[in-house]
């Protein structure tokens, strides 16, 4: 609880994801430090895009704490759950382009992720793409 999770200075690697649906058993990082691979920490960063203004249905799911944030609102979250049960969540959206924003920390058991939008009408890309 004290260690801030989030400090450039613990950043053990970038890379693009084309997918955030990882399953469960996912250990993306093994730095060679005691007790890896078992906390860490996950970023995800992108843009989404909605076509229209309409009722946006996504799939979530983490066996640890998840936190999704959209323009900055936080849209959907999972703590402290040791079960991997993905849950689907709807949520009502303005036509626009918004940041996305995706936070993971991993504190016990396996790791276990799954993220996506489900409605045609919703595009997701990476930050650096002009869509």
């Amino acid at each position: 609880d004290s260690l801030d999770w989030w400090d450039e200075d613990k950043l053990s690697f970038e890379r693009f994801d084309a997918s955030l649906d990882q399953g469960a058993n996912w250990w993306p990082v093994d730095d060679g430090l005691a007790s890896d691979p078992a906390y860490f920490t996950a970023r995800w960063t992108a843009w989404v895009r909605f076509e229209e203004d309409a009722t946006a249905n996504f799939v979530l799911g983490a066996n640890t704490d998840l936190w999704v944030y959209v323009n900055n609102q936080l849209i959907g979250f999972n703590n402290d759950n040791e079960d991997f049960d993905p849950q689907l969540y709807s949520r009502e959206f303005q036509t626009g382009q918004y940041p996305l924003e995706i936070l993971y920390a991993h504190r016990i058991g396996t790791s276990a992720l799954r993220f996506r939008f489900l409605d045609d009408h919703v595009t997701v890309c990476y930050p650096d793409f002009d869509i």
